[in-house]
C-alpha cells in the first residue's frame, strides 16, 4: 500500500538532483521548471516510474494562479485533487517520511514540500532544494498533507 523507505529515499534523492541541476542557472526561478510543485512532480515520477500528476501543462506565476489552475482541472479542492492521483489525505496531520504537504507561508505565498527524515524540503528557485522546518506535526498547519500510495 505504501512505498518503502528505500524507494522514498531514491525518489527524493533523484528529484533533488533534477531540481538542483535546474537551479542557479541563467533562467533563475521559473514556475513549472524549478519550483516547489515541479519538485513534487519529479519526486512522484521517480516513485512511480511515470508520474500521474499533471506535468503542468497549466501555467502559473504564483500560488494563487496554481490553485486556480487546479480548480480548472475540475477539482474542487486540493484534497480532492490528490485523491485522484493516488495520494492519501493525511487527516491527522502527522507527517511521515516521503509525505507531501502544501501550506501558505507567512508572506502569503504557497509552498509544496516533501518530508525528509528530519526536515521538510522544498525548492527555492535559484537556491535549489532547501531545508525547511523540522518534520513535526505541531510545528506547521498545512492546508494539506498527502501520502503517496502504491499502484
Amino acid at each position: 500500500m505504501y512505498y518503502t523507505d528505500i524507494q522514498i529515499k531514491e525518489a527524493l534523492d533523484k528529484a533533488k538532483e533534477i531540481i538542483n541541476s535546474r537551479s542557479g542557472s541563467l533562467l533563475g526561478h521559473k514556475y513549472g521548471y524549478n519550483d516547489c510543485w515541479t519538485f513534487v512532480i519529479e519526486y512522484d515520477k521517480f516513485l512511480r516510474g511515470n508520474s500521474e500528476l499533471p506535468s503542468l501543462d497549466i501555467k502559473y506565476e504564483n500560488h494563487l494562479e496554481f490553485e486556480e489552475q487546479i480548480k480548472k482541472t475540475g477539482h474542487i479542492s486540493l484534497p480532492d485533487f490528490i485523491n485522484n492521483y493516488k495520494y492519501e489525505h493525511v487527516k491527522n496531520k502527522r507527517p511521515q517520511y516521503g509525505d507531501v504537504a502544501y501550506e501558505l507561508t507567512r508572506d502569503g505565498s504557497g509552498t509544496a514540500m516533501i518530508a525528509d527524515r528530519k526536515w521538510w524540503r522544498t525548492a527555492k528557485g535559484t537556491q535549489g532544494i532547501v531545508r525547511g522546518r523540522l518534520v513535526r506535526f505541531y510545528e506547521m498547519n498545512p492546508i494539506l498533507i498527502a501520502r503517496p500510495l502504491r499502484s
